[in-house]
């Protein structure tokens, strides 16, 4: 899918991206090449955001939930039901 919008890793060498769609790769800066991706919604990721430190992400989608991520392997680490869809994301 397309890209909605992006976040750059603390350190600069990672991007995330997300769009209209349940995933979001995790970029490697210099090679462009995806390093993993962030897969566990069913519906499209509305929000985003890196912890500080880059060892979490967490993302928000209209499928009700958001999600607390391991940024360096992008396993799921917390799902966070919410009553509505999460349209924005701040750590």
């Amino acid at each position: 899918g397309w890209v909605r919008d992006l976040e750059v890793y603390p350190s600069g060498n990672r991007l995330l991206t997300w769009g209209l769609d349940p995933e979001a790769p995790v970029w490697n800066a210099s090679t462009g090449f995806s390093e993993c991706v962030l897969r566990g919604h069913t519906s499209a990721i509305t929000a985003a955001s890196i912890f500080p430190g880059g060892d979490k992400v967490l993302t928000g989608s209209i499928d009700s939930t958001a999600v607390i991520w391991d940024g360096v392997s992008c396993a799921e680490l917390h799902v966070l039901p919410h009553a509505t869809w999460v349209i924005g994301a701040v750590v």
